[in-house]
């Protein structure tokens, strides 16, 4: 019996959590609203932290760049 009712409450508790952090700051007056702002920034901020900025190893048109070149007879 406990764990169903723990169950419905965790999930309405997600429901609302997640209601709040995108619907917040369109509903909720003003106090709230910026919670909510708030909220959603700090977590695309955290997640955005998680995966590291992918840089080329090469710059991408470099090989093409190159290819050009020998074909035409010009260099760099």
């Amino acid at each position: 019996m406990l764990k169903g009712w723990l169950k419905s409450f965790l999930t309405l508790g997600v429901l609302l959590f997640l209601g709040f952090v995108l619907f917040g700051d369109r509903i909720l007056p003003q106090p709230m609203s910026q919670a909510s702002v708030n909220t959603r920034t700090s977590m695309n901020a955290a997640l955005k932290g998680l995966f590291p900025e992918r840089k080329p190893r090469l710059k991408p048109y470099e090989r093409t760049e190159d290819a050009i070149q020998r074909e035409t007879g010009e260099r760099r």
